[in-house]
């Protein structure tokens, strides 16, 4: 009796601790399903306010660096207000960020490029298609190798790709060439590489609020070399635009781009590594 007791109880632990995982698992895949939920809707209302701007303005430079300074006000914001901690970076830490931020800076200025002169569907299409980069970049960094059912879910995706741009009637190389130079994946790799580094005590929300704020720094002399000062009133009303309604679109359209990375980047630190690649393919085919 006492042995057949004390057997029971050194099982019981063990047999709890099985169950354990899978009632936590639960929560944390709701958590993930909401983001993913709350990250396609921001995507879809990025687009619906950002491409009448780019229809009347397009100057995709400054655009992109309008983005980047409504995302450092937040970011800002959040600090100041103690809503997160703020980080402590050594400049070894900075060196390793700052290549992030120039590849995430001229991904958005690509994309902002493509979405002037084609269609919204059309350059998410394309850039679904360059999701099979992101896998070999995930492939080769965590070397975790991916399952048939995931390849071959990216390989119709592909196909898609294919026959969109065979039949789309605002195709053009411009558009093209640029939502496929827009492809950001590459970084969204190896942001979960630094994030998976116990050496750099960096969440998802201080590692995208650095490189967005890095990436406004770098993109206003670039924008003002190659623009020029644009989005200023007395030049908005010599085009003979609505200036209170495009400043109106253009914030709203600002506020959801920075949401939805700052989403799109909680997902990829939060979800295995392969199934973000995934994600962010079928987030972009609802378009």
């Amino acid at each position: 009796m006492s042995r057949t007791a004390a057997a029971s109880w050194r099982r019981g632990p063990s047999a709890k601790g099985r169950v354990e995982p899978e009632a936590a698992g639960i929560p944390r895949t709701l958590q993930l399903g909401a983001m993913i939920l709350v990250l396609c809707l921001l995507n879809i209302y990025f687009n619906i306010y950002n491409k009448p701007v780019q229809r009347v303005f397009p100057f995709p430079y400054t655009i992109t660096t309008f983005h980047f300074a409504f995302g450092s006000f937040f970011i800002t914001l959040m600090w100041l207000l103690n809503l997160h901690p703020k980080p402590r970076l050594s400049l070894q830490q900075y060196a390793k960020i700052l290549p992030l931020a120039l590849i995430h800076m001229m991904a958005i200025v690509f994309a902002n490029m493509s979405l002037g002169k084609v269609a919204v569907s059309f350059t998410h299409t394309i850039k679904a298609g360059n999701k099979e980069m992101n896998m070999l970049f995930l492939i080769v960094l965590f070397l975790q190798t991916p399952s048939l059912l995931v390849l071959g879910s990216l390989g119709s995706v592909l196909g898609g790709v294919v026959l969109a741009s065979m039949t789309e009637i605002s195709f053009n190389w411009i558009g093209f060439c640029s939502a496929r130079d827009s492809n950001d994946q590459s970084r969204n790799a190896f942001c979960k590489k630094i994030l998976a580094d116990k050496e750099e005590k960096l969440d998802d929300i201080n590692l995208f609020s650095i490189m967005t704020i890095i990436s406004f720094l770098c993109s206003v002399p670039l924008t003002l070399y190659l623009e020029g000062i644009k989005f200023s009133p007395l030049f908005l009303r010599s085009t003979g635009l609505n200036l209170q309604e495009l400043c109106l679109k253009a914030a709203v359209a600002a506020t959801c781009f920075h949401f939805y990375q700052q989403s799109s980047e909680s997902v990829v630190a939060t979800s295995p590594k392969i199934t973000s690649c995934s994600q962010s393919t079928s987030a972009r085919n609802r378009r």
